[in-house]
C-alpha cells in the first residue's frame, strides 16, 4: 500500500485526510483526486473532516510535453546538419524558420501545460468545495513543478475562490496557507475573517505583502471574536513584511501572534532599521512569554507608556484648544503628575 492509499484509508477511518511528504515531496495526480472524491460516498455528511496537504507536487499528467521537446530537438539537429551544405544566406533563413518553429511549439507546450495545470487546480478546489464539512484545512508547500528547479506554488488564483467558499462555512476552526501572497489575496482573506466567525487558528506563510495589506489584516484579526492564534512563523522576512509584523504587534493585543525567527539569511535582505526593531520586538516577546493581555499591560500600562501617551495626547489637543488645569491639581504636584492628570481629564 502506497502513501496515498494509506492516507485515504485513514481518511475513511478517522475523518482526517493527511497526505504529506516529510523527507521528500509526494505526488498527487488526477487518479488520486478521483479516488478521493469517490470516497466521499462512504462518509457521513453530518460529521466534520480535516484536509491536510504538505510538501506535495501536483501532477496534471502532462508528461507528453517532454517527448515533444525531444522530438523538436532531434529535428533541429538533423535540420541543422542538412542545412550546413546550403549557402550562407539560405542557411541563415532556414535557421530562422527552425527557430520560429521551435518557439511556436514551445509556446504551445507551455500553453497546454498551463491549461492542464489550471484544470487540475480546479479539480483540487472541487474537493474542498464538496458537500463535506471541514473543520481544518492545511495547504502547505503544494506546487506544480516544471523542470528540475522551478516550483509554481498554489497562489491567489486558487486561494481567492477557496476563501470565498469558506467564508460561508463557519465549521472551519483551523486554516493554514503557505505560501500566501497577501498583496494579491488580502481582500479575500479579509472577507473570510469577517464572515467566518468560528475560526480559532490561522497560519499564513506570507511571501509578498505591502504595509497597507498588513494594516488591514491587523484590523481584521483584532476584530475577530474567537481567533486565538495567528501563526506567521513561515513568513518571509523582507522590509515590507518586517514592517507589517511590527505594526501588527504594536496594534494587536487580543490574539496570540507567532513571529518568524530572524535568520542570518534574512538579515541580508533587511534595512538595518527594520532588522534592529524587529530583533528588539522578538527579544522582548521571548522575555515576556505572556498572554496578549499580560503583554498589553506591560507594554502599554507602564508609567513610562502612560506618560508618553499623555504627552502625545496633550500635544495633539493643544494644537486646537488651550488646555487648562482644574483645581484638583495641587501646587505641590510635580510636572509629570500634572501632565498625566491633565491628559486624563481632557480625554475623559
Amino acid at each position: 500500500m502506497d502513501a496515498f492509499d494509506e492516507a485515504l484509508e485513514q481518511f475513511k477511518r478517522s475523518g482526517a485526510f493527511i497526505y504529506e511528504g516529510k523527507y521528500e515531496a509526494k505526488y498527487l495526480n488526477t487518479d488520486h483526486i478521483t479516488r478521493l472524491k469517490n470516497s466521499f460516498n462512504e462518509l457521513d455528511p453530518n460529521k466534520t473532516y480535516q484536509f491536510h496537504l504538505s510538501n506535495v507536487i501536483l501532477d496534471p499528467q502532462t508528461n507528453q510535453v517532454t517527448p515533444v521537446r525531444r522530438r523538436q530537438s532531434t529535428r533541429t539537429s538533423r535540420s541543422n546538419s542538412s542545412s550546413s551544405s546550403e549557402d550562407a544566406s539560405g542557411s541563415s533563413a532556414f535557421a530562422e524558420r527552425i527557430a520560429a518553429f521551435e518557439q511556436f511549439n514551445t509556446e504551445q507546450a507551455e500553453a497546454k501545460f498551463s491549461l492542464s495545470r489550471n484544470e487540475f487546480a480546479d479539480e483540487l478546489l472541487s474537493v474542498l468545495k464538496s458537500g463535506l464539512i471541514w473543520s481544518s484545512i492545511e495547504i502547505e508547500g503544494v506546487y506544480f513543478q516544471q523542470g528540475q528547479e522551478k516550483k509554481d506554488y498554489l497562489s491567489a488564483s486558487f486561494h481567492r475562490p477557496l476563501l470565498s467558499h469558506l467564508t460561508r462555512h463557519d465549521s472551519l476552526t483551523r486554516l493554514s496557507l503557505d505560501p500566501f501572497f497577501l498583496s494579491e489575496g488580502g481582500v479575500s482573506l479579509g472577507n473570510f475573517l469577517t464572515g467566518n466567525v468560528n475560526l480559532q487558528d490561522l497560519s499564513l506563510g506570507i511571501k509578498v505583502g505591502k504595509l497597507l495589506d498588513w494594516e488591514n489584516l491587523g484590523l481584521k484579526l483584532a476584530a475577530h471574536r474567537r481567533l486565538k492564534q495567528a501563526n506567521f512563523k513561515n513568513t518571509a522576512l523582507n522590509n515590507a513584511n518586517c514592517s507589517g509584523l511590527i505594526t501588527l504587534a504594536r496594534n494587536n493585543y487580543k490574539t496570540d501572534i507567532i513571529f518568524p525567527e530572524l535568520q542570518l539569511r534574512d538579515e541580508r535582505k533587511l534595512d538595518i532599521k527594520w532588522r534592529e526593531e524587529y530583533q528588539a520586538l522578538t527579544d522582548r516577546l521571548k522575555v515576556y512569554k505572556n498572554t496578549p493581555e499580560q503583554r498589553f499591560k506591560k507594554e502599554c500600562l507602564s508609567e513610562a507608556s502612560i506618560l508618553k501617551l499623555a504627552t502625545k495626547t496633550l500635544v495633539k489637543i493643544n494644537s486646537v484648544q488651550k488646555i487648562t488645569y482644574g483645581a484638583s491639581l495641587h501646587d505641590s504636584a510635580g510636572p509629570k503628575a500634572k501632565l498625566a492628570e491633565g491628559a486624563v481629564r481632557t480625554i475623559g
